[in-house]
This record gives C-alpha cells, sequence and structure tokens, in this order.
C-alpha cells in the first residue's frame, strides 16, 4: 500500500523499520494516556459538562450501556465518549445501575 502511495523509495524506508508487540502496545498506552490528560484538562477548564448514558441492546438481546461526556470547550459544546459497559450477564430487562458502572470504569 505504501508502495503505491508513496512511492518504492518510502516503502523501502518504511520496510526497514521493526516494531514489536511491546512498543506498539507501549505507544497505544502513551496515546491513550494523552487522550484521557487532554479530555480532563478540557473539562476542568469548562464552566459546565454533563454525562450522558445511552443504553443499547445488541442482536443477542444483551445490554450495552454506552457512556458520552458533553462540556464546554473554547466557548463551544463539545462531546466524546467515555467508555462502553457490556456484561454477558446483564439483558434488556436488567441494566446496571449507572452509578456503580462508572465508579467501576473510572477508579
Amino acid at each position: 500500500m505504501t508502495k503505491i502511495m508513496c512511492g518504492e523509495k518510502a516503502a523501502t524506508q518504511l520496510n526497514l523499520v521493526l516494531l514489536s508487540n511491546d512498543t506498539v502496545s507501549r505507544r497505544i498506552g502513551a496515546i491513550a494516556d494523552d487522550v484521557k490528560k487532554t479530555l480532563i484538562e478540557r473539562i476542568k477548564s469548562g464552566r459546565y459538562y454533563s454525562i450522558r448514558l445511552e443504553e443499547t441492546t445488541n442482536v443477542a438481546d444483551l445490554a450495552n450501556l454506552t457512556v458520552y461526556i458533553r462540556y464546554e470547550h473554547d466557548g463551544a459544546p463539545q462531546e466524546d465518549f467515555l467508555s462502553t459497559a457490556r456484561d454477558q450477564n446483564y439483558s434488556r430487562a436488567h441494566i446496571p445501575a449507572p452509578g456503580r458502572v462508572c465508579a467501576r470504569e473510572w477508579a
């Protein structure tokens, strides 16, 4: 793909870079930490925020709880995804208490 998009020289240089699974995992962790830090800074710098919980069920009728946060950033509303809680034991008839899920996810 690199050869098609960027040419033979770029493809050759890219093939020289070897990344182990540990390197990739560390990089993903570093990016996740940076995203979390940036989000926390943005939320703290705004005057208002709210948390939205959205319950959906999948084709197996198992419940999924998605958590979003809305906040003010640079004078405009912003919405970001926080987490998803899914448990094979929960069905449409039994969704966990939102406070318990959030406390478990963000403890």
